[in-house]
């Protein structure tokens, strides 16, 4: 779906999201060698695509979180959808 629909040329990472509903994520460079997102809802019906530019790194998501919370460790961060709206998870001890 992200090669068709984001005309994804190369893949960089992958995220799975699940919280009220199930996300899958393609990081990577599209055809026109733009840095982008595409965030695929788990029944394949809707895909969102993001420049990666419009967002924050992965790094800088677990900085924001370890300073503004009370957590021990961050086990995973992903990019997905909640309510309609980019979200990253954290899911953390």
């Amino acid at each position: 779906m992200a090669e068709k629909y984001a005309n994804l040329k190369t893949e960089d990472k992958f995220y799975y999201y699940n919280r009220d509903k199930t996300y899958y994520t393609v990081a990577g460079t599209n055809k026109k060698n733009q840095k982008i997102y595409a965030v695929i809802a788990q029944n394949g019906k809707k895909i969102n695509i993001y420049q990666q530019s419009e967002g924050i790194s992965e790094a800088k998501a677990k900085a924001l979180t370890k300073n503004s919370s009370k957590v021990k460790k961050i086990t995973h961060v992903a990019l997905g959808m909640y309510k309609n709206k980019r979200l990253g998870s954290k899911l953390y001890k």
